[in-house]
C-alpha cells in the first residue's frame, strides 16, 4: 500500500522534528561539556584544544539547530496545507458545482473573480461566527500529533537567515570538525 499525501506530509513533519530535536540536545549537551571544561579545577593537558573545539562545535551546533528548526517550520506548515487542500478536494468534489453556480454571476460577469472571492470570504467568516469550525476526522490524529500551531522552541530557533554562502562556510566548518573528530 503507497502512502497517502497526508502519510508523505506528517512523516516529514515527524523527520524534521526528530532532527532538530536531536541538534537541539547535542547543542545543550555540547554547552555542558564546554561548561565542565570551563570550570574543573584541574586542566587537562590539551584544555586549550578541547574547549576550542567545544566552541567551534558550538558555534556550528546553533546555526544547524536553525536550520532544522526552519525544516521544521516549513514540514509544519506544509502539512497544514496538505490538511486543508486534500479537505478542499473532497469538499469541491462533493459542492463544488453548486459553490461555482452560486458565484457564477461574478465569475462570468464583468465583475470577475474578485468580487466573488470577498463575498466567499464573507460567507465563510459568517459561518465561522455562528459556528466553531472543527477539525475533520481524516486530519485529527495529524494535526493533533503537530499542534495547529508549531512549539515556541522552534519558532525561537528559526529564522537565522543565513546566506547560501554562509550556509557553506557552515558546512565547511562541520566538516572540518568531524574530521578532527574522527582523528581523536
Amino acid at each position: 500500500m503507497s502512502d497517502t499525501i497526508l502519510d508523505v506530509a506528517l512523516t516529514a513533519w515527524r523527520d524534521a522534528r526528530k532532527a532538530w530535536q536531536d541538534k537541539s540536545t547535542h547543542y545543550t549537551d555540547t554547552q555542558k561539556q564546554l561548561s565542565d571544561q570551563l570550570s574543573a579545577a584541574i586542566k587537562p593537558a590539551d584544555y586549550d584544544k578541547k574547549v576550542v573545539l567545544l566552541r567551534e562545535e558550538l558555534a556550528v551546533t546553533v546555526w544547524e539547530v536553525a536550520v532544522a528548526a526552519d525544516t521544521t517550520r516549513a514540514a509544519h506548515a506544509g502539512l497544514k496545507a496538505t490538511c486543508i487542500r486534500e479537505a478542499l478536494k473532497t469538499f469541491m468534489a462533493t459542492n463544488g458545482e453548486a459553490l461555482t453556480d452560486a458565484l457564477y454571476p461574478y465569475i462570468k460577469g464583468s465583475e470577475g473573480l474578485e468580487p466573488a472571492m470577498t463575498l466567499l470570504h464573507d460567507a465563510v467568516l459568517a459561518q465561522i461566527a455562528s459556528r466553531e469550525p472543527q477539525v475533520l476526522t481524516a486530519y485529527s490524529a495529524a494535526l493533533t500529533e503537530a499542534g495547529m500551531s508549531l512549539e515556541e522552541a522552534v519558532w525561537k530557533d528559526s529564522g537565522a537567515n543565513y546566506t547560501t554562502a554562509g550556509n557553506y562556510t557552515f558546512q565547511l566548518r562541520r566538516e572540518a570538525l568531524n574530521k578532527q573528530n574522527s582523528i581523536h
